[in-house]
């Protein structure tokens, strides 16, 4: 056993994770031997990173999985019964259960498959060595491919050849550079890429034509929400992937200044953020980018605050920030503030940040208690009486705002 190997088991062994009531109901409920823990969470905790979903891979057929989860009290959801998979539920946490498979057929989108009680077939169908590392409860690893040193040593390298995975599924080329940038260990020149990969990638780029854009758009997000992406984003350019013509260079330099004024700023990843920074230069609207990536109703309207609040945030005095976060939220008015060109943006960017955003202290209410009558006169007298409060840079009393919005209503 390695150093690698011993230390790997050690994390794991010591994870929280594998160790929680639904983990050790599902492991019990399959059987140890015919059970193992598979995919994001073994690899992530190897890594000392965070555990988002946990996966098991099993020999059991899904109907006997089902049968033996609900045998010992769990809930059993069928989420992709077609594929193998249900999901186990206890007091609100989930894990997916998929039963061992082998490909029969592929056509670049989807897979038909058979259940298969072997191990190593199971991994030969999975995309990326470090992603079929099993780990079961008897404190063994299995990892058929080294996906271990890959992992460690931060390679990302496909199982077996890399063009025959890539027609199996063509969203692996972006679940490549997906992981270039969070597990690809960076390098004098970037990230460490391989060149026969690249040029397999890019012989076989068209392909991603043939997905769904939720497919693309899901998979490009979580590529955006890594720290460093600009360096993966111009490899993507470099084999012909532009994403409907969003992905260009300036874009890509645009990221690379998100990310800078990230790290001066102690601002958090924000992939909607490196889509306003790419959007900018691509010359599409934010509504072709939200229908282009099948964005959520959410990140469509971020993107779109984010453009309008760019050119509020030129001057960057405190008071145009100020107006900026109180009109457009200061979610987006930070965001534009990371997508500016200059440099000395921290201060700015603290300041807004502790700035608490008031709220306007007259309502309708207020006016229709004073005696004005509902109608047209009313909203106009609200109106002004913001405007001046937004021009006092927020100092305006609500007894002062009160007497702007009657003069005003009253035609003085």
């Amino acid at each position: 056993m390695t150093a690698d190997h011993r230390a790997a088991l050690a994390r794991l062994t010591a994870a929280d994770w594998p160790h929680t009531p639904l983990s050790v109901a599902v492991i019990t409920a399959l059987g140890a031997r015919r059970a193992r823990f598979v995919g994001g969470a073994v690899r992530d905790t190897i890594l000392g990173r965070p555990v988002e979903d946990i996966d098991v891979a099993t020999t059991h057929t899904p109907d006997t999985v089902t049968q033996l989860l609900e045998a010992a009290g769990l809930t059993v959801i069928p989420t992709g019964q077609a594929y193998g998979t249900v999901t186990a539920v206890l007091n609100g946490a989930a894990i997916e259960v998929t039963t061992l498979r082998r490909d029969v057929a592929t056509d670049g989108r989807r897979a038909v498959v058979a259940y298969t009680d072997n191990w190593e077939e199971d991994a030969a169908r999975r995309d990326f060595t470090f992603n079929a590392l099993y780990y079961g409860m008897d404190d063994t690893l299995l990892d058929p491919f080294e996906g271990l040193g890959d992992l460690v040593a931060g390679r990302v390298r496909f199982i077996g050849d890399a063009a025959d995975r890539i027609r199996e599924d063509y969203l692996r080329i972006l679940r490549y550079f997906r992981f270039l940038a969070t597990h690809g260990r960076l390098s004098s020149g970037g990230v460490m890429s391989d060149d026969t990969t690249l040029a397999k990638i890019r012989a076989l780029s068209d392909g991603l034509s043939r997905l769904s854009p939720e497919r693309v758009g899901g998979e490009t997000v979580k590529l955006l929400s890594a720290p460093s992406c600009a360096s993966v984003l111009s490899s993507m350019i470099g084999c012909g992937i532009t994403l409907g013509g969003f992905l260009t260079p300036g874009g890509v330099r645009r990221v690379e200044r998100v990310e800078a004024h990230e790290r001066l700023c102690d601002a958090a990843p924000d992939a909607v953020v490196r889509l306003a920074a790419l959007h900018t230069a691509s010359g599409l609207t934010a509504r072709h980018i939200q229908d282009l990536l099948r964005l959520s109703g959410a990140q469509g309207n971020r993107l779109a605050s984010i453009a309008a609040a760019l050119p509020d945030v030129k001057t960057r005095t405190p008071q145009s920030l100020r107006r900026s976060a109180y009109r457009r939220g200061r979610d987006a008015t930070l965001a534009a503030l990371l997508l500016q060109d200059e440099e000395d943006i921290a201060d700015a960017y603290a300041g807004l940040v502790r700035w608490p955003v008031p709220t306007f202290p007259l309502r309708g209410r207020d006016l229709l208690d004073a005696g004005l009558k509902p109608g047209k006169a009313l909203g106009a007298a609200l109106r002004h009486a913001e405007s001046v409060f937004v021009d006092s840079d927020f100092t305006a009393s609500r007894d002062q705002l009160m007497r702007v919005a009657l003069t005003h209503a009253r035609g003085g």
